[in-house]
Formats: structure tokens, C-alpha cells, sequence
């Protein structure tokens, strides 16, 4: 962990924070409440209607500015210039060479909510629709900037449109944002200054170490790479999902989310689903649907009492076919290539690796570019398994040289077996990296590219080469550790240790440690002045 400093003052310093929905209660407010005591000018982007009443209604700072981002979302026509801006001219201020690549992260406009749990791939709204709603998106960036002004731009987490826009306007305008950011060390978060994580102090610390620099934390790295060889971690089960399967106790019934994973669906869970769904109605009726968008229907944030039985119901029945499904025999699989799946949509595929996620046709694409005898071993995300009707594996299970095995395999059981990995960005390289296992990144992540298991590739025409010469190239094991260590250590070097995830996703702030809340604003102060005082960066220009 760094050595935080917290700056005495930040007088005058013009500091805009996109305060959305449980992030603006839990840290978004302690933060801005403690840079205004400092002596900061604050502005606030809101995003969900709830979240927006809050920032509006409390008492403790006075926003300068708080601009309400759904507006935009709902009915994108209230940007006055709409009709004037072209999506070249998105473009060019944007420095992209096109936008729809990004508009993959706005899950209501690409997909459908309404056609089925947890969204179809039939596109939620029309051509013209999304175009409107790239261009006021873009319209309203630009307006917060012009109209704030700020020296500094805090961000949640990089998920959405709204988050990939902030990163590329800022960008080029030369104002320094910053997001939290998963390192893949466990329990490690990171600052990131751009979306797809290519510029952080962690990158900086990593090739500082590997110019000769020396850290503290270097044996720790090494006792964490040891440890975790030995055993990987528990199986990535959100227990969100399970506990609208198996109820809030689930976690506590197991030792583990490895637990819930051996758990098969009963009556009980069935059961389960409709008192959920009568609570979920009831709480529906008492909020007067109040996240409701006209343009958009049904979403997450809105269901009717039809939706929210559908979609319990259907989590169940989803998660029962899965469990029933004929998977293949891995202990009878060869050499092969390991292919996980990720969740969908969701901002790791749909931000960081847009042109690959159709996971279908890459699966497809990926088993086409086996060379030799290898096949291609392809395993179901355990948090999809209550999010998507079985017809979606199956279709991947009768691609050749596709063999789909059981979910509820351990990812680390099939990585100490397989010779390569492919994958567009997740957890699992990292986990994979620890093993020593060769890895191909479709995605553009810049937090795994820093592995020296890894190499990024950006198009299927190339992969068999890019995959022949992965798993022809012999590893000095000495240096490959010397590396790994060095991605580690930066991670404890420059990251917050424990605290930031979990009252990130603390279902009840209130329960938080009070010392959490403040090492978690330190940490985001202490950045904010470093960035602001003009301490020269290693950034280099990163155009998409």
C-alpha cells in the first residue's frame, strides 16, 4: 500500500464527481464532503433518480454544479444541439474512428431487458434511437466540462457510455480522472486515468520495477504467488446471485462459494422465487416506479410485478438446466486450449473487449484456430448459469472442436491442465499467469497486458499463429517469476489494500468501519492532489 499523504488543503481546486447509484451513498459523498471541508469546488453528475434526490436534498456541501445524467438517458432530445452534431463530428472530438464500438457498453440500448432475463441480444431500441442517445451522451460530457470547468475528474468505475465518453473527453482536453479499479491481486484496488486501464500508477510502478527499482513488498509478492499456486481462489460466485437462488443465508449455510456450486435447485428454491417475487412487487408499488424511463421500458432498475416473476422464475429454471445438461467428459478431453466465458452484459467484455463479445462466434472463431491436435475446452461462467437459458450453451456445445464442460469444474482444475489460454479479459488470466499458463488477451485491457503470460491480439485472421508461437515458446521459469513478482508487488506498492471493495459493495454502509471510509477517501485525496500539481506523468497518447 502507499504512503498516503492527504493534502492539507485543496482550496479553489475544481474537483466534478459522477455520483451513481450505491457508489455516490457509500463513497462518492464521504469524499466530496471531505474535499469541500478542504476547501475544493465541487460538481456532481448524478446518475439514477434516487441517487440525484440525494446529492439534490442533503445538507452537508454545496455543489456548485449537479447536472442529472438521466435526463440524457431518457429522451436524449433535451440536448439543445442534437440535431446539429453528427456522429463524425463525436468522432473527431472523441479521437476514435468510430462509436459503436463503445455503444456496446450501453446494455439498454443494445440488448433487450424486456425480451428476456437477463437480456436477449435483439437490440432495445432502434438504429435512430441510439444514435440520439450517442450524440446527447456526447452533448452532455461535454456540456459538464464546459460548464464545470474542472481541474479533476473522479469516476466510479468505467461501465457505461456516459464513463468511456468522460475517459476520452478528459483525455483530450488534458484533464486528469481517475476510477477504482480492480488489480487482480485479491483484495487490491487500483487507481486507473483511462477506461480501458492502460495508464494507472500501477503500470508506472510495474516498469519501474522492471528498470531496476526495488520494493518492499517484493516478498510478499512472492509468499502471494506461492500461496495462491498452491490453491487458487473460491470459485467467483456473486453472492448476490446466489442469494436470490438459494436466500441471504446461502453464505452462511457454506463454506464457500464452491459450496453453493455443489447445490443443486429443488423445490425449495422454486418456492423461494415467488415469495421473493411478492417482496420485489410490494417494494415496487411502495416507490411508485420512480426509476422508470419512458423510452426504455422495462430495465433493471424498473420491472413490473410481471417482470420480477418472470425474472426469478426464470434464474431458477435456468440454473436447473444447467445442472441437467449433458456436459462433455473432461477427464477424457486431450490437449486443449481454455476458452472461459464471461458474464454478459457486463462492463469487462462489453467496455474492454467490444469486438469480441459475441462469445459465441469468437468460441467459434478461437476453435477454428486450434493448430494441431488441440481442441478448444469452453466453460460456462457460474454467475451466468441463472442469467441465460440453456439454449445458449448448448449452441456453443455443438461448435467443432468445442467441448464444453461442467461449470461447476474449478476454473484452477482446468488451468494446470490446459496448454493455452484465450481469453477477452478477466479474472481467469490473471489466475491463469499464476500457473504459468501462455495467454492470449482478445481484449484491451491494460491491467493483465502487464502479465508476462500475456499477449494481446486483436484479430481472429492472426490467431493461429499468434497461437502456434504461444504454445511452441519455452518459459524461463526464474525470469517468468522474477516478472510476476514484479506485477504483484507494484499492485500492493501504489493499490489500497482491503477496504475499498468492501464498502464498495457493502449491502449496509452503516455497518462499515468508520477508519474504512476514511482510507478510502485518503487514498482518492492523496491522488487527486499528486495529479493536480503538475507532477510530469509517464502517460503516454493512447488513441482508440
Amino acid at each position: 500500500m502507499p504512503n498516503i499523504v492527504v493534502p492539507e488543503t485543496l482550496q479553489g481546486l475544481r474537483i466534478l464527481i459522477l455520483q451513481q447509484r450505491g457508489w455516490a451513498i457509500r463513497i462518492g459523498h464521504p469524499l466530496a464532503v471531505r474535499l469541500s471541508n478542504q476547501g475544493a469546488i465541487l460538481g456532481a453528475v448524478t446518475v439514477k433518480r434516487s441517487t440525484h434526490e440525494f446529492i439534490k436534498t442533503q445538507t452537508d456541501i454545496d455543489y456548485e454544479t449537479i447536472i442529472s445524467a438521466d435526463a440524457v438517458k431518457e429522451d436524449p432530445t433535451v440536448m439543445a444541439d442534437l440535431a446539429s452534431v453528427s456522429l463524425a463530428d463525436v468522432c473527431r472530438e472523441l479521437r476514435v474512428s468510430t462509436v459503436w464500438r463503445m455503444a456496446q457498453a450501453s446494455r439498454n440500448h443494445v440488448n433487450s431487458y424486456e425480451d428476456r432475463y437477463y437480456y436477449s441480444f435483439r437490440q432495445g431500441q432502434s438504429d435512430a434511437e441510439i444514435v440520439n442517445f450517442i450524440k446527447g451522451t456526447f452533448l452532455h460530457v461535454r456540456r459538464c466540462l464546459d460548464e464545470f470547468r474542472p481541474d479533476v475528474i473522479v469516476l466510479p468505475n468505467f461501465a457505461g457510455l456516459q464513463h468511456i465518453m468522460f475517459s476520452k473527453m478528459a483525455d483530450a482536453r488534458g484533464i486528469p480522472l481517475i476510477a477504482a479499479v480492480d488489480s487482480k491481486v485479491k483484495g487490491v484496488a487500483i487507481l486507473a486515468r483511462d477506461y480501458l486501464s492502460r495508464r494507472s500508477d500501477y503500470l508506472d510502478r510495474v516498469a519501474d520495477l522492471r528498470a531496476g527499482a526495488i520494493s518492499h513488498n517484493a516478498e510478499r509478492a512472492r509468499k502471494y504467488i506461492a500461496q495462491n499456486r498452491e490453491s487458487l481462489s473460491a470459485s467467483t460466485i456473486s453472492p448476490a446471485i446466489a442469494a436470490q437462488v438459494y436466500g441471504s443465508n446461502a453464505m452462511k449455510r457454506q463454506s464457500n462459494l464452491d459450496g453453493i456450486l455443489q447445490h443443486s435447485v429443488g423445490f425449495r428454491e422454486f418456492l423461494r422465487a415467488g415469495t421473493r417475487s411478492l417482496f420485489e412487487s410490494y417494494e415496487f408499488y411502495r416507490r411508485g416506479g420512480k426509476e422508470r424511463f419512458v423510452n426504455l421500458g422495462t430495465t433493471v432498475d424498473y420491472r413490473t410485478p410481471h417482470y420480477i416473476f418472470r425474472d426469478n422464475f426464470s434464474a431458477v429454471r435456468y440454473r436447473r438446466a444447467a445442472e441437467r445438461h449433458p456436459y462433455a467428459d473432461f477427464a477424457s478431453v486431450g490437449k486443449f486450449i481454455y476458452f472461459p466465458l464471461q458474464v454478459q452484459p457486463e462492463a469487462t467484455i462489453s467496455v474492454q473487449a467490444p469486438l469480441f463479445n459475441n462469445q459465441i462466434e469468437t468460441a467459434r472463431q478461437v476453435a477454428m484456430a486450434a493448430p494441431d491436435d488441440y481442441c478448444v475446452v469452453v466453460k460456462d461462467h457460474p454467475n451466468m448459469t441463472w442469467r441465460h437459458p440453456v439454449s445458449y450453451i448448448e449452441k456453443i456445445g455443438r461448435l467443432p472442436n468445442v467441448k464444453l464442460v461442467d461449470f461447476r469444474i474449478r476454473s484452477e482444475e482446468i488451468l494446470k491442465r490446459a496448454s493455452l489460454l484465450v481469453s477477452p479479459s478477466s479474472s481467469t488470466i490473471a489466475e491463469a499467469a499464476l500457473l504459468r499458463v501462455p495467454t492470449i488477451q482478445l481484449g484491451d485491457l491494460g491491467t493483465t497486458a502487464a502479465y508476462p503470460n500475456v499477449r494481446q491480439h486483436g484479430e481472429f485472421a492472426t490467431l493461429s499463429q499468434t497461437m502456434r508461437s504461444c504454445l511452441n515458446e519455452e518459459i524461463d521459469e526464474s525470469g517468468y517469476d522474477a516478472a510476476l513478482t514484479d506485477c504483484i508487488a507494484a499492485a500492493y506498492d501504489v493499490g489500497l489494500v482491503g477496504g475499498y471493495l468492501e464498502l464498495r459493495d457493502s449491502n449496509k454502509p452503516e455497518d462499515v468501519p468508520p477508519e474504512n471510509v476514511v482510507r478510502v477517501t485518503d487514498w482518492f485525496m492523496a491522488e487527486i492532489r499528486r495529479l493536480t500539481k503538475g507532477r510530469e506523468t509517464k502517460d503516454a497518447a493512447l488513441d482508440a
